[in-house]
């Protein structure tokens, strides 16, 4: 069950989305081998005020978007966060309805003045950090190569 308290309350269907988005990272983070290159994962209800930017031109083969089903999911992503795929870098976009629809996006958000900012992080934690303040963005989550996993909400980082 949803347990993290943020500064705006999700409501019921949020917190099974939210539920279901945590649960994705943490197994893409148990999946992580050592050629893992760390990820980035938007979960939207949807893309419109989102300032994204595809890094390809193409998707990959053999990956049908959008991917559905938490295991595929999971399968995917783990598949493309790897440092010799030419589609682990950016960030991947999960709808609310679960399903993986698009990856390797270029994500800048604005910067947020009023969240707490941890000086250790790089800029994938703040982007995800930035970004989960965005409307349209129900959360973000990040893994590092050496840390992680995290979801933010609203600015506020929470390490699963």
């Amino acid at each position: 069950m949803f347990d993290i308290v943020s500064s705006v309350q999700p409501n019921k269907m949020q917190e099974k989305e939210i539920d279901l988005f945590k649960t994705i990272v943490l197994e893409v983070y148990k999946e992580a081998g050592a050629f893992f290159s760390g990820m980035g994962l938007i979960l939207y209800e949807n893309l419109h005020d989102i300032p994204l930017s595809p890094l390809r031109s193409r998707n990959p083969e053999g990956i049908t978007f959008p991917v559905k089903g938490i295991d595929e999911i999971v399968k995917a992503i783990s598949n493309l966060n790897v440092k010799n795929s030419f589609y682990h870098d950016g960030f991947h976009l999960l709808s609310k309805q679960m399903e993986l629809t698009h990856i390797c996006q270029y994500f800048s958000p604005p910067i947020q003045s009023d969240v707490s900012i941890d000086y250790t992080k790089g800029g994938r934690f703040r982007a995800a950090q930035y970004g989960s303040c965005l409307k349209g963005v129900l959360a973000t989550g990040m893994i590092g190569e050496e840390d992680g996993p995290f979801i933010f909400i609203n600015g506020k980082a929470h390490k699963l």
